[in-house]
């Protein structure tokens, strides 16, 4: 792990990128270089390479909440 994770706070906003989608409601994000197994509480399906905006909801355990799909994202 990078240093990127541990520095995240509870509110922060981030853009991160598809990197796998699993079929168990399970999708694995890029962020700055860092995968993160996200599970997807929403009905929503996601591609690979689509990027997604969330907003940290907890640190401890570590856990996200979708707030927004763009339309197109220019990449970071």
């Amino acid at each position: 792990m990078k240093f990127t994770i541990p520095t995240l706070t509870v509110g922060q906003m981030m853009r991160a990128q598809i990197h796998e989608v699993h079929l168990d409601s399970s999708v694995i994000v890029s962020f700055r270089g860092d995968l993160l197994r996200v599970i997807n509480d929403t009905r929503r399906k996601f591609k690979k390479g689509q990027w997604v905006v969330l907003r940290v909801v907890s640190t401890i355990p570590l856990r996200f909440q979708l707030v927004k799909v763009p339309e197109t994202f220019s990449s970071p």
